[in-house]
């Protein structure tokens, strides 16, 4: 038999050794591609980035801190104002207070710049959690996003508390519990290791409005809200003065509500 005869049985071989193996692979990336078009879109903007705080607002609480006795827009009560009149700035200069980081509700309105990234499982490459680090004390925080329930009352309460996160359509609304006892104002105006502290961010381009309400049930009033917002680091704009807001905004956002 010729060569050439034997030519079309060696090559009908050869397909069948080398061409076997490709077929359950192309099996399968056939089965994944209709599993990654099912895939519903991810909610919500991405915070992930570099953000640097903007001072148009409270600039004179922000950065040398509010005058003593100064609680306007407040709600206290007598032992909240008590412990305010006793507050004395010395403190800070105590060993045991000068590594003493901010909690991560008064933390977001501190003149620190802030970086927040994205925590995503491998395999299923869902959002598990966010991340934050905020430069002064370098404090770092975790957001889990992926339903797990809050631990019960009795865990250790921390800096950062406890936080989990959820879409709300391009809003992300965050509840932090197990805090330590911290402070709303930095003139010895206190908030109870009790609070429970809600956070809305929103993301307007390069800005990021940051929204704290907290709920403490030993303060007469259970909400007291702040807005502040956040440019990008990487903003050609990021020096740049923001307008200030609308009366009525101002007053919506940085004033308590009884």
């Amino acid at each position: 038999m010729s060569n050439s005869s034997r030519l079309p049985g060696l090559l009908f071989k050869s397909r069948r050794r080398g061409g076997l193996p490709w077929l359950p692979a192309l099996a399968i990336a056939m089965a994944i591609v209709p599993v990654f078009a099912q895939m519903p879109p991810a909610a919500g903007a991405d915070l992930s980035g570099e953000w640097a705080p903007r001072f148009h607002e409270d600039q004179p609480e922000r950065i040398p801190g509010p005058e003593i006795g100064d609680y306007l827009g407040l709600p206290i009560n007598e032992a909240a104002r008590l412990h305010g009149d006793s507050w004395d700035a010395s403190l800070l200069t105590l060993p045991e207070h000068q590594c003493k980081p901010h909690p991560s509700d008064y933390s977001p309105r501190g003149p620190a710049n802030l970086r927040i990234w994205k925590e995503i499982d491998t395999p299923s490459q869902q959002l598990i959690a966010y991340h934050t680090h905020i430069s002064w004390q370098a404090p770092e925080r975790t957001i889990y996003m992926d339903g797990r329930p809050h631990p019960p009352d009795y865990v250790a309460h921390t800096w950062q508390g406890f936080s989990t996160g959820k879409w709300e359509g391009d809003m992300l609304t965050i509840t932090t519990t197990h805090l330590k006892m911290g402070w709303i104002r930095r003139n010895g105006i206190p908030r109870s290791d009790k609070a429970t502290v809600t956070e809305h961010l929103v993301r307007h381009g390069e800005y990021l409005t940051w929204i704290i309400v907290i709920d403490d049930p030993v303060a007469p009033c259970p909400i007291t809200c702040r807005e502040r917002t956040r440019s990008s680091v990487n903003s050609p704009r990021s020096t740049e003065s923001l307008p200030r807001p609308r009366e009525a905004e101002r007053k919506r956002c940085t004033r308590s509500t009884c």
